[in-house]
């Protein structure tokens, strides 16, 4: 209803107008205008009367002001002049029809309406652009050719513009002269940091000149993708052991996802480690599933190590050997009990106790061996006679004294009781035979095995 309602009014104006014999063209100075400017029409005004006539003209249309001259025209006199509208701050881009009433002054009833087009264009919508680049997109490592059209969609002489594209991709400036109702073309290169990574960037593009700004958009270009992947292998050696790093470069824009594989053979597998762990292993093959991004760089060592197992294997045979020394017996000593018996029961025993020198010549050799209470001294002597024989709390102790061993040397010693002296009820214990010895500057001490005996 807004927008009938001045039609409306216009149309009652134009049936109430009265001629009032003057004659107006108007040549607008611009076709078009912007929401800022003012329209300037240039004018011819002709009095057609037969007497003389003072002139004036008013805008009809609220939207539009313009400044009230008056002209004393004389008969079919011709006035040129520049009719100027300036639009109110509300005004909206369009086409507008605005009357302009021509009054005469002296009859102060006498008038003519006539319409002027203006047509206010609308910021932005005046030049348009289109962007031409490889369907794959911009390439990092080379040149790239792109195409900027400016469409001009009206038919404005704009003339020269500044074209300013820029942003984390690149920055380019030039100069443009903008054909009227026209296409402008411009071809340049562009080069973009062979860092960037693959996708969508934004570009910021601006068109203007001195007096206004034509485009100001944001736009998208994509980064095509290229891969660039080096793998290289450095490999350590040293003794017994070889340290080997594969150092896997993504030098790409993109992701990129890689297998690889080591193939540790036959005993090897034991003695390699690798880190990181693979996603898979199998006899000894190693395999990873890699996803490097763009720039990224991922290393796997492989470590063969016979060195550490060897040094752990020495170690060991030291400790076993320290135990071994410290635990062994240079001399060892073995006790036997033969009975002989008869229906009366033990008719005899024989106690024979060997010694061995299994070690380095000994010497100051002592054998002690005791004889439980209820057993008398020996009634015979087949080896070596006792230096001492003594009646203890333990018993009857024997004690013979030898002044040296040689190495892999044996010594037996025995002797036997009779049964009258021998009163065993059930089962007896034979004590254990002690032998001191001296080993250098050290005396040790070894004992045999004790037996037991059946009554």
């Amino acid at each position: 209803m807004k927008k009938i309602l001045p039609l409306i009014i216009f149309t009652l104006i134009l049936l109430s107008s009265v001629n009032a014999d003057v004659s107006v063209n108007f040549e607008p100075s611009v076709k078009y205008i912007w929401q800022d400017e003012s329209a300037v029409f240039d004018s011819v005004l002709q009095n057609k009367l037969e007497t003389n006539d003072r002139i004036s003209f008013v805008s009809q249309d609220y939207n539009w002001d313009t400044k009230k001259e008056s002209f004393e025209l004389s008969s079919k006199e011709v006035k040129r002049f520049q009719l100027v509208l300036t639009p109110n701050d509300k005004i909206v881009p369009g086409k507008y029809a605005v009357p302009i009433r021509f009054y005469s002054e002296t009859t102060k009833r006498d008038f003519n309406d006539f319409t002027i087009i203006i047509d206010v264009l609308e910021k932005g919508k005046v030049l348009d652009y289109d962007f031409e680049i490889n369907p794959n997109g911009l390439d990092p490592k080379k040149d790239n050719l792109v195409k900027l059209d400016i469409i001009n969609t009206k038919d404005l002489d704009i003339g020269e513009v500044d074209v300013r594209i820029f942003g984390e991709l690149f920055e380019k400036s030039f100069t443009l002269n903008i054909d009227p109702s026209g296409t402008t073309q411009r071809e340049f290169d562009i080069k973009i940091d062979k860092e960037v990574e693959e996708g969508i960037y934004e570009v910021n593009l601006v068109v203007s000149n001195n007096k206004r700004i034509f485009v100001d958009e944001k736009v998208l270009m994509q980064v095509g993708a290229y891969s660039d992947f080096i793998e290289r292998k450095e490999v350590t050696e040293s003794f017994l052991k070889t340290e080997i790093n594969l150092i896997e470069e993504n030098r790409g824009n993109n992701r990129i996802s890689k297998a690889i594989s080591y193939n540790a053979e036959g005993i090897k597998k034991y003695f390699t480690k690798v880190t990181p762990e693979p996603n898979k292993e199998e006899n000894g093959v190693y395999e990873w599933e890699l996803d490097l991004q763009s720039k990224e760089i991922k290393n796997i060592k492989i470590i063969i190590d016979y060195r550490t197992p060897l040094m752990i294997l020495i170690g060991l045979i030291f400790i076993l050997y320290g135990v071994y020394k410290a635990f062994r017996k240079d001399l060892s000593i073995r006790k036997k009990v033969l009975t002989i018996k008869s229906a009366h029961g033990i008719a005899e025993l024989k106690v024979m106790i060997v010694i061995k020198n299994k070690g380095k010549l000994t010497k100051e050799v002592k054998i002690i061996d005791y004889l439980p209470k209820i057993i008398k001294a020996p009634d015979q002597y087949s080896t070596i006679k006792p230096n001492s024989i003594k009646k203890t709390q333990k018993g009857l102790m024997l004690e013979w004294k030898i002044n040296e061993l040689l190495r892999r040397e044996e010594r037996v010693i025995s002797y036997s009781i009779k049964s009258s002296k021998v009163k065993v009820i059930g089962k007896m214990n034979m004590p254990r035979t002690l032998c001191s010895y001296k080993l250098g500057r050290k005396r040790k001490i070894v004992s045999s095995n004790s037996v037991m005996i059946n009554g």
